[in-house]
């Protein structure tokens, strides 16, 4: 496996505090969502609906970075994600 070096940027905060952020490619979000949909044996369109109704643990770390993927894919296209209330 080739290991990718991974963008980052420092950015100042308002008090003046500098910050190293990582800067997410869609395939880092693609894979950060394939890695959570084979660990917890749904599908993320199965994730979402379930949190969305608050079905799920909060208090499961992972479900909020998930969260974050979700909105990330969908933001950025991927039409699967649409989810039914």
């Amino acid at each position: 496996m080739i290991e990718q070096k991974r963008k980052t940027d420092t950015i100042r905060t308002p008090m003046g505090n500098e910050i190293r952020v990582r800067r997410l490619t869609q395939e880092d979000v693609e894979r950060e969502l394939a890695e959570l949909e084979a660990k917890y044996g749904m599908t993320s369109q199965e994730f979402a609906g379930k949190w969305n109704r608050g079905e799920l643990d909060c208090g499961v770390m992972d479900y909020f970075n998930w969260e974050f993927y979700c909105d990330s894919a969908y933001r950025h296209g991927r039409a699967e994600l649409e989810i039914e209330e």
